[in-house]
């Protein structure tokens, strides 16, 4: 035989035996089932789940990211007992799953690493990469379905957020409301009857006496302030209360005039941060409580946000496990009783549900007059949420994966919602018109320190929108 036919022989055979060594490194056993394709929740199916079956992780497995032995047990090199062009090709396809492997891999140590993610066992880290990887396809798809921008540019909504190792289903368990509770019993009829008290002067000496003798009850000032405040529901015909933050444009922070382009109250000096609720299901109070907080802050010309927790313990038959719902904080608390406003810095949040402590702590202010505007159509929520912020609902399972910079365009109606979060802006991003909803997973996620971006008219947010004006008595506002 030729010298040269046996050095090219001799050189295929090394070649193979190389690529084939490849392939025993990276078929790791974190690779999901090419045949499963997630289920996006834009399909028209349920959002809510994924639908992939179980993938639970085998226990004998070891570190992910060490290099595995072969899986029949020996060191050596793999060996492939194929043809000259059955090996290259089957070495072209090991090298482009080795590539996506890897950058999967990759990717989760970074992902561990930004968002500080401990796991307590090997099996623990082998399961959350199987998920992270899972959701790799879950972002594209949910990015292609995106569709693209007016300059043909891909429209990227979404990312990995710290809840990439998580399942839908662990998701919706650990940060959502079951569908529909957010909204459950929502009766705007009744809210309104509520709030029909009549006017009379308020004891601004009784409440001086009450904090100078060191007695700060609200059960009984609640219960005196309840009959002499004045609760209207009409919407305020002048901004005489300097409730309307500045508008773009604007130093006058008038609401009259055709609407701007552009609004936001987060770009406001005096707003508070965005919380994050934790593992519990505080999302509505959360949102309540921002709105009611960036109103007191503007007020005080200073950021001060207020407590979640105090909303959590202070309302009959609330929980962490169940939430409340906006008709519950609203008709069984800040309605019927007026309420106290603790600081956060005095009544923080603990993230489980615990007794009242409304005697244990000082309490910055009554409302005094709330006014609220109940909105449904994109041009009152536009006109309006430069005069106050607005609770609304939203379709959570939908933000998961926000990172922005673009907007979530096709966020469904037609679901129930099981998200609370805060408008408190709008604009229009590459065409798009969208509203600025403040969410409740802390400053790091979405845009804007903890901010996504929502096309108008969808993700139901017009479903329960409700905004409101306050007013604080200074003899009991200490601060």
């Amino acid at each position: 035989m030729p010298l040269n036919v046996v050095k090219l022989l001799g050189f295929s055979v090394v070649f193979l035996v190389i690529f084939g060594e490849i392939e025993n490194h990276v078929s790791s056993p974190n690779r999901w089932d090419k045949r499963t394709s997630p289920r996006s929740p834009f399909s028209g199916r349920n959002p809510s789940f994924s639908g992939r079956p179980d993938r639970s992780p085998s226990p004998t497995r070891g570190d992910p990211f060490a290099s595995p032995r072969r899986k029949n047990g020996g060191d050596g090199p793999l060996r492939i007992g194929v043809t000259l062009n059955q090996g290259i090709f089957k070495c072209r396809w090991t090298w482009g799953k080795m590539t996506s492997d890897a950058m999967a891999e990759e990717k989760f140590k970074k992902f561990m690493v930004d968002f500080n993610k401990n796991y307590g066992s090997t099996d623990e880290k082998w399961k959350r990469l199987k998920i992270f990887q899972t959701n790799l396809e879950i972002i594209d798809q949910w990015n292609r379905e995106q569709g693209t921008k007016r300059d043909g540019s891909p429209n990227k909504a979404f990312g990995i957020t710290e809840f990439a190792d998580l399942t839908q289903e662990e998701f919706a368990e650990k940060y959502l409301m079951k569908p529909g509770r957010i909204n459950e019993g929502f009766n705007i009829e009744k809210l309104k009857d509520l709030v029909k008290v009549e006017e009379s002067e308020t004891d601004e000496g009784e409440a001086d006496k009450s904090k100078s003798n060191g007695r700060n009850s609200p059960r009984k000032a609640r219960s005196r302030e309840n009959t002499k405040a004045k609760w209207s529901f009409k919407k305020p015909e002048s901004d005489d209360q300097g409730l309307a933050p500045r508008m773009v444009g604007s130093s006058s922070g008038s609401s009259s005039g055709p609407p701007p382009s552009y609004f936001s109250w987060s770009d406001e000096s005096y707003y508070p941060p965005v919380q994050h609720q934790g593992n519990c299901g505080a999302c509505s109070e959360m949102s309540l409580q921002s709105v009611l907080a960036i109103l007191y802050s503007k007020r005080k010309g200073a950021s001060k946000p207020l407590s979640t927790q105090q909303l959590l313990d202070c309302v009959e038959n609330n929980s962490c496990e169940v939430g409340a719902t906006y008709q519950m904080l609203l008709e069984t608390y800040m309605l019927k009783d007026g309420v106290f406003l603790a600081q956060e810095r005095d009544y923080p949040y603990r993230a489980v549900t615990q007794e009242c402590l409304h005697r244990n702590v000082r309490l910055r202010g009554i409302v005094k007059v709330l006014q609220m505007v109940h909105s449904r159509s994109e041009n009152e929520i536009i006109n309006n949420v430069r005069r106050t912020p607005f609770v609304v609902s939203l379709v959570g399972q939908y933000l998961q994966f926000y990172t922005g910079p673009d907007v979530i365009v096709n966020c469904p109606n037609d679901e129930r919602p099981t998200h609370g979060g805060a408008l408190v802006g709008y604009g229009i991003h590459d065409d798009v018109p969208y509203y600025l909803i403040r969410n409740s997973w802390g400053s790091n996620y979405g845009i804007k320190n903890g901010h996504v971006m929502i096309k108008r008219g969808t993700c139901c947010t017009h479903l329960c929108t409700l905004g409101f004006q306050i007013r604080t008595k200074t003899a009991a506002d200490v601060s």
